[in-house]
């Protein structure tokens, strides 16, 4: 399978929706209620065994559902609809974000406290040629079920340590976000966690690199729209807003 058929992207973009809300594998049933799906169960499950033998789900136990695999998750996101915020999101977000720099004077950090409150993410953003970091959002990732995982504490603390060095080693990133799922992380070989990043240029400042940090199963359309509109922010930020 290259470009799924239809059905098959509309059952792994199913499949993937729903073990981002409830972290547990899949079946049939779970994928004919969420999607409104008049076929049977068995139909559906011949579908997943042909996603499966393609590499895009992958069942952990014999009697369970499945869960996304990286190329599953890869495709999810490469075929992602646009989606913005509505225009009062946008403007609360941007009051919210104010009202943060007002506390805060300083827009990296005012950045990172906005974003890791709305994502329950680790959010670091920083200036690549100055090293220079901030970092929020260590508590959220223990509300992430992934953060159960002694593994997966530790392997965001690697990437973490290891950003200051590899911030400034990200392609630009100023079209719109990226986003790196495990094995695709540049510097690492992650098992547990995917990065979404951002260069934002804040006017009359230097360019930004923002790296939102979570488990693989993270809200990717939600992240990369929150981006999108705190770029747009700083980019027409006024600091007497």
């Amino acid at each position: 399978m290259g470009l799924l058929a239809e059905r098959y992207a509309t059952l792994l973009a199913g499949l993937v929706e729903i073990y981002i809300e409830t972290a547990r594998p899949v079946g049939s049933a779970g994928l004919i209620a969420f999607l409104k799906l008049d076929v049977s169960s068995a139909t559906v499950r011949t579908a997943l065994h042909e996603l499966e033998e393609a590499g895009y789900i992958v069942q952990p136990h014999t009697s369970a559902g499945r869960v996304p695999t990286d190329k599953g998750y890869r495709y999810y996101v490469d075929h992602l609809r646009a989606m913005r915020l509505t225009k009062p999101e946008q403007t609360a977000l941007g009051k919210q974000f104010a009202t943060l720099n007002r506390e805060y004077q300083h827009l990296a950090r005012s950045t990172v406290k906005l974003l890791s409150l709305l994502s329950h993410s680790v959010v670091v953003s920083g200036l690549p040629e100055a090293r220079e970091t901030q970092l929020a959002g260590l508590s959220g990732l223990l509300e992430q079920t992934e953060a159960e995982s002694v593994e997966a504490v530790k392997e965001v603390g690697t990437i973490i340590d290891a950003l200051d060095e590899y911030l400034n080693q990200f392609e630009d990133t100023s079209d719109g976000p990226q986003v790196f799922i495990g094995e695709e992380i540049p510097f690492m070989n992650a098992r547990h966690t995917s990065l979404v990043v951002h260069d934002v240029h804040p006017e009359n400042e230097q360019r930004m690199t923002v790296v939102l940090i979570g488990p693989k199963r993270m809200p990717y359309q939600r992240n990369v729209s929150l981006l999108n509109a705190v770029s747009e922010i700083l980019e027409n930020y006024e600091p007497n807003e």
